[in-house]
Parts: C-alpha cells; sequence; structure tokens
C-alpha cells in the first residue's frame, strides 16, 4: 500500500502568520484535531487542538493575540507520495 492510497487530499493549512483564532474556526470547520502550517510550499509545523490548549489557554496567554507560530509544533516529518 502506498501513502498516496490513504492519505487526504483535500488539506486545509494555515501560514505561520494567522491568528490562533481563524486556526480553531478552521479544526472546527472542518472537523479535524490538526492543521498543518506552511511557510510558502513547505510545511514547517502543526498546530492541534491540545497545541492550542497547552501554548496558549493554560499559560494565560491572550488567545486573540497568538499566531499560529506561537503555538505550532515545529518538529514535522513530511514524506513524498
Amino acid at each position: 500500500m502506498k501513502i498516496k492510497d490513504i492519505m487526504t487530499n483535500n488539506v486545509v493549512s494555515v501560514k505561520l502568520e494567522t491568528p490562533v483564532t481563524e486556526v480553531t474556526k478552521i479544526i472546527k470547520d472542518n472537523n479535524v484535531g490538526s492543521v498543518p502550517v506552511c511557510d510558502g510550499q513547505r510545511v514547517v509545523g502543526i498546530v492541534t487542538d491540545r497545541d492550542i490548549v497547552l501554548r496558549g489557554i493554560a499559560m494565560d496567554k491572550d488567545i486573540n493575540t497568538l499566531k499560529a507560530k506561537d503555538v505550532m509544533t515545529a518538529k514535522v516529518t513530511t514524506v513524498d507520495s
């Protein structure tokens, strides 16, 4: 089985500067638990609903001022399909 046979094709991604409030709406509207963060065409991180809670809300940060880059997990591995 190849990755392209099981991967999601229509992935919604965000930019480094996307506000976390917008990221949360994207997660909710698409019924997903995470979104990739891209710098141009390159995936540089991922934001999960857990990232938003642990790196934002639980740290008493103002969620309205945070960007995806502030809460994302930066260590990601990508593969070609």
